[in-house]
Order: C-alpha cells, then sequence, then structure tokens
C-alpha cells in the first residue's frame, strides 16, 4: 500500500509542475480574446513566453482556458524582472 501511494504521489508532482510552455508566436487570439496555441482548436492553458530579438525574456504569463489566470511577470533587456501581477479568469487581482 505504500508502494501505491508513493508511486501516485510522484506520479502527481510530474504532472503538477510538467505545465505547457509556448513562445508568443505559436499563439493566437481569436473570437472573444480568447487565446489558442496556434493549429489548435481548444482554448490554451499553460504558460507563453515572449523573447526578444536577442533571445532574452520579455514577459511570461499563464493561461488558463484561454485567458490570464495566475501570474505574468515582464523582464527588462537585462534579464532583470521588471513588474508583476496576478490574474484570476483574465482579471488582474495584484
Amino acid at each position: 500500500m505504500k508502494k501505491l501511494l508513493l508511486a501516485l504521489f510522484v506520479m502527481c508532482s510530474a504532472l503538477s509542475f510538467s505545465a505547457k510552455v509556448i513562445k508568443a508566436n505559436n499563439a493566437e487570439v481569436r473570437e472573444n480574446n480568447i487565446v489558442y496555441e496556434s493549429g489548435q482548436n481548444t482554448p490554451y492553458t499553460g504558460t507563453i513566453e515572449t523573447y526578444n530579438e536577442k533571445g532574452v525574456l520579455d514577459a511570461r504569463a499563464e493561461f488558463k482556458n484561454g485567458v490570464m489566470d495566475g501570474y505574468s511577470k515582464l523582464y527588462y533587456p537585462s534579464g532583470k524582472l521588471s513588474s508583476e501581477a496576478t490574474f484570476k479568469n483574465g482579471e488582474q487581482i495584484k
């Protein structure tokens, strides 16, 4: 029984830390401002990252069912954190 519980815990942990991350150029905004991964028909759930021309991270945001839900972070060209906010169902809460 302990082995089964340990296996379930490990599997759940692995799944929770394996959120999907795509680049912004692989996302598209459709009707009602819902975000989709390019070529997909279901609203996107996961993280979207934007990079500048030098390949440095500009922004990172979490989405759930095609709307911002979770954190959003903006970065300076140096790569240091510029600002962050929290969203719930597309509305900023922090």
